[in-house]
């Protein structure tokens, strides 16, 4: 359940940024906003539980390296903390995900609007790819950037063609297709 609730929050989320941004005026202003809506709280509750950490292991570099922190910085923590041991305590992997997803929306966007088609085609053609031939993604057993792209995508289709879904032939087609896909 825990993934398809993922799926979904990533399908909303591609859906609200695209009503909001369909169109970046001002880059430092887009993840300005994107930073404020992510980092202070993820910062606040990171301290809170690394301090009960440092607090119960009696060391402050509990995963070895101090350079580790800077994937804590950038929020990337619990998206590779399959792969290498960090300084993860909050945030799950798709914090990660989602915050490299948003950081990747302003090529996204530029490439949707040449295009939507082909670069669905694009998305789809490459998660596909990735999992019939089984290629590693930075966490394993969960879904790597360009899955999460995808998810993402769909949620920017949905925003730009919702007035097609009214058409129930099309909706069922869609709903089939999406619980294939996931």
């Amino acid at each position: 359940i825990g993934s398809i609730i993922v799926t979904v929050f990533f399908i909303v989320s591609g859906f609200v940024l695209y009503q909001n941004h369909k169109e970046i005026v001002s880059f430092k202003e887009y993840y300005l906003k994107r930073f404020i809506s992510i980092f202070p709280s993820f910062y606040l509750c990171w301290i809170i539980f690394y301090v009960i950490n440092v607090i119960k292991v009696r060391t402050p570099f509990y995963a070895g390296n101090p350079l580790k922190f800077l994937l804590t910085l950038l929020g990337q923590d619990g998206y590779f903390s399959q792969r290498i041991v960090t300084y993860y305590t909050v945030g799950e992997w798709f914090l990660g995900a989602l915050i490299i997803v948003y950081c990747l929306y302003p090529l996204l966007l530029k490439l949707f609007n040449k295009n939507d088609k082909l670069i669905l085609l694009v998305l789809l053609a490459s998660t596909l790819c990735i999992h019939y031939f089984n290629i590693p993604v930075i966490s394993p057993g969960f879904p790597g950037i360009i899955e999460s792209c995808l998810k993402f995508y769909i949620g920017m289709l949905f925003n730009k063609y919702i007035n097609l879904l009214k058409n129930r032939k099309l909706l069922v087609v869609s709903i089939v297709y999406f619980v294939f896909l996931f």
